[in-house]
């Protein structure tokens, strides 16, 4: 059977979406770069299956753990806030 990096990718993508909207809720990263994420997921998973492959479980993981961490310590990473601006009151 097949296997292709979207089949990993659609089992991030609801962890993927729930990052975006916490951060975006929190304002702890702006919005620009947020859009960027499910990109920047699907790429590194395209890295792992290029070539033979051997790269394939250890990015898949590697992506999840840091889903899962952002996730968890979001509050405590300063990341790009609001674009470097500072949020208006």
């Amino acid at each position: 059977m097949p296997y292709a990096h979207y089949h990993d990718l659609i089992l991030l993508l609801i962890p993927i979406f729930c990052l975006i909207r916490f951060h975006q809720r929190l304002g702890l990263v702006h919005q620009n770069y947020l859009v960027l994420l499910p990109l920047t997921v699907s790429w590194l998973l395209n890295i792992g299956f290029a070539g033979s492959g051997q790269w394939k479980f250890p990015m898949v993981y590697t992506i999840m753990a840091l889903l899962a961490y952002f996730l968890v310590r979001a509050e405590k990473i300063p990341l790009l806030k609001m674009g470097g601006r500072e949020s208006e009151r």
